[in-house]
């Protein structure tokens, strides 16, 4: 339970595990041995790049009775689990909160060429397929508070510099009702599309990863069918369930 709250002081940021280790007066072997059992649960989010640990999606179900967050999540399990195998290719859903992005569920592709993709919380709104899903969604007065607080996209967003650019491309993700992403600097995409949850308080998005080199399904209007059949699906669960 410390490492648990030492997770939660830490905030979005995160911690490394030297610091954990300290905070938990716990040796570092110690530490990591308990973390990535915390991962494996799910407890806590681990970033390779950056080293650094979070708290994952069911730690905030500690001590407290599940939330329309929590709901979605488990009734979202199954339909994405199946739109994974049936792409092979990793799938998440996401939902916006504050701010941020938080990426509750994750099923990674088996193939040996693959994009991974973890649970956690983070600010990627302009940079992933999932995060220009629910900015487009959120009501506008949360998005102005957002676009105050983290500025207009710079190199995340290609052909996205100015408000009005930004406003232009979030009208046509939210008619379209689908996003597609392609990291510049690497060889991944990914492809995102709303839940039609029909709620004000959660607004949530399902993606799909993959490598640049091939397309899931056969081809990019499959994919986007794929996509949204999934999403109906889970709507209909979550409507059921909440």
């Amino acid at each position: 339970m410390e490492l648990l709250e030492n997770l939660h002081d830490a905030g979005v940021m995160g911690v490394g595990l030297g610091d954990l280790a300290t905070r938990a007066r716990l040796k570092p072997p110690t530490a990591h041995n308990l973390l990535k059992t915390l991962v494996q649960l799910q407890y806590a989010t681990h970033d390779p790049q950056t080293r650094r640990y979070n708290l994952g999606p069911r730690a905030r179900v500690l001590g407290r009775a599940p939330d329309a967050a929590d709901v979605l999540a488990r009734v979202s399990a199954p339909a994405l689990q199946a739109l994974q195998e049936r792409l092979r290719e990793t799938a998440i859903l996401a939902v916006y909160r504050d701010g941020l992005r938080h990426t509750l569920l994750t099923f990674e592709s088996s193939q040996e060429l693959r994009v991974g993709a973890g649970c956690g919380v983070d600010s990627h709104l302009y940079s992933t397929a999932t995060g220009r899903i629910l900015l487009s969604q959120i009501p506008a007065p949360e998005l102005n508070v957002f676009i105050d607080t983290h500025g207009l996209p710079s190199d995340e967003w290609r052909d996205v510099r100015t408000l009005a650019q930004l406003h232009g491309a979030l009208d046509g993700i939210r008619q379209a009702r689908f996003a597609h992403y392609d990291r510049p600097e690497g060889h991944v995409a990914a492809d995102a599309v709303p839940l039609p949850l029909r709620r004000d308080d959660l607004v949530a998005a399902i993606g799909v990863h993959y490598p640049r080199v091939r397309t899931p399904a056969d081809g990019d209007q499959a994919l986007k069918q794929a996509l949204t059949e999934t999403a109906v699906r889970i709507a209909q669960e979550f409507q059921g369930a909440a």
